[in-house]
């Protein structure tokens, strides 16, 4: 949200369930400056208007879910232009490492590649612009509940490794200006897409009342 303010000067809103998350997320934005609406509402259940936002934005969302089509169509339904998704890339090298030092949490996501992530925007009635595996190299690190449960003291420690090599791999693409857009080596996936004029979508939705 904050990137949407301060780089494209969009007024920004978001939504969480959780309590505690929605203030905390208040306050990063007041410490800020930015002024933003948090719904704290579950998205599944919330009245939402649809056709309200110019962008609607999911990162790190979509893949903990099974029925996949209904969350793309729920937020492709918000939108009145743009749509914009990204979610980690669990294949190649990072899928891999992900697979070995946090089997928790990689067999908690819904594995999704290019293909799908099109497929499943485009069926919702967006016309894509761009999707494809963006970030670079950005191995996953371990989280305190997905590993060592019993050693949670340990983890800083083995995550030592992943973050050195993390850093070197960002700071090698600052300064070479070369970031792998590959399955095998990159970090996410990203989809942009446009609400299709006269989609099943917006027909939908037209007469709908927008703000």
């Amino acid at each position: 949200m904050a990137f949407f303010n301060r780089h494209f000067g969009y007024s920004v809103s978001g939504i969480e369930y959780v309590d505690e998350l929605v203030a905390i997320t208040q306050q990063n934005m007041g410490m800020q400056g930015i002024h933003a609406d948090i719904l704290n509402l579950d998205f599944f259940q919330a009245d939402l208007t649809p056709d309200s936002y110019d962008v609607v934005f999911s990162g790190g969302f979509i893949e903990h879910f099974e029925d996949l089509n209904v969350v793309v169509s729920r937020i492709a339904m918000l939108s009145r232009k743009f749509v914009i998704t990204t979610v980690p890339n669990l294949y190649g090298l990072n899928g891999f490492v992900s697979r070995v030092v946090r089997p928790k949490v990689f067999y908690s996501h819904n594995r999704i590649e290019k293909k799908l992530l099109r497929n499943l925007h485009e069926e919702s009635g967006l016309e894509t612009l761009f999707c494809n595996y963006v970030g670079g190299l950005q191995l996953p690190m371990l989280s305190e509940a997905a590993f060592f449960d019993e050693k949670k003291r340990f983890i800083k420690h083995v995550n030592l490794p992943f973050r050195c090599f993390n850093l070197i791999s960002r700071t090698i693409s600052k300064y070479t200006n070369v970031y792998p857009r590959t399955r095998f080596m990159s970090a996410h996936l990203m989809y942009i897409g446009r609400k299709r004029v006269g989609s099943v979508v917006e027909a939908k939705l037209s007469g709908s009342e927008t703000k």
